[in-house]
């Protein structure tokens, strides 16, 4: 019965791990089927019964705080895109470009263009629908805030650019404008072209280029000066300052004027009062 005994406790010893029975009955080697690999692991991690193996098991589980089914194992580094791509499907990321759901805040415009250049960047970085919706949204809130602010910006360029023509060009504004819009119908000059001048001249400047242009075409109709041809209240300024000079560099009618002439006279105090008008 010796020999039985101390028999049976060797074959426990060299059990791998084997449980004995609390009864003192034969061992049972917990290990047995296993194969040859995983004994070795049990062996390794020095699991003496299936208990162990499985605390361990739920001890690491809590650890990922999810089951295992729900892991993910990242490529390597250098790793090809190929390999990233079933990452990128069980973050989110669509079939294809076409697949995001791109939905913009009320007012918001975007071309078609951008719109299928931007779902190809997106997709090629492995961005998912939430991602692209949310900076789809943040990208038109932007936009429109941007050309809010640049069209206050530029109404308000506007007007104060229009006031200083306004000062400038006194009585004379409504006849130098309409001199401008005829210098553009005379040149077939379209909205668009106007548009283009106006962002590299700035509106005060293609303004002035334009009554320019025209009053130049309208010389002829106004041989002896616009005051006779128009009317004292159409000239501007400058044009009353340039006419003053001349008139006081003719001897003829600084004759009738220094005589108390009453035309002269009246034609003398319109113009300065004309070119006393810039404000």
């Amino acid at each position: 019965m010796a020999d039985e005994n101390s028999n049976g406790s060797e074959d426990g010893a060299n059990g791998g791990g084997g449980e004995g029975n609390p009864a003192g009955g034969q061992t049972v080697d917990w290990t047995a089927g296993l194969s040859d690999e995983t004994k070795g692991i049990v062996s390794n991690k020095g699991w003496k019964s299936a208990e162990e193996a499985i605390g361990s098991y739920k001890q690491l589980e809590s650890y990922h705080g999810v089951p295992a089914d729900r892991l993910m194992k990242l490529p390597g580094e250098g790793a090809e895109a190929s390999e990233w791509a079933a990452i990128h499907t069980r973050l989110g990321r669509p079939e294809n470009a076409e697949g995001y759901e791109i939905q913009l805040p009320e007012g918001s415009e975007i071309s078609p263009e951008r719109m299928s250049s931007f779902s190809k960047a997106a997709f090629d970085a492995g961005l998912s629908k939430d991602q692209v919706g949310a900076l789809a949204k943040w990208d038109a809130e932007n936009q429109t805030g941007a050309k809010d602010a640049f069209n206050a910006e530029n109404t308000e360029k506007l007007d104060a650019d229009d006031k200083a023509l306004r000062s400038e060009w006194g009585p004379g504004y409504d006849r130098k404008v309409e001199e401008g819009r005829a210098a553009a119908r005379q040149f077939g000059v379209d909205e668009t072209t106007m548009n283009a001048m106006e962002k590299a001249m700035g509106f005060g400047g293609i303004m002035k280029f334009m009554a320019d242009v025209g009053g130049k075409l309208g010389e002829d109709t106004f041989k002896g000066g616009r005051e006779g041809a128009v009317g004292f209240n159409t000239m501007t300024p400058a044009e009353a300052g340039a006419k003053l000079s001349e008139l006081q560099m003719d001897p003829n009618f600084m004759k009738k004027y220094t005589s108390g002439d009453k035309d002269a006279l009246t034609r003398f105090d319109n113009l300065i009062q004309i070119k006393s008008s810039q404000v």
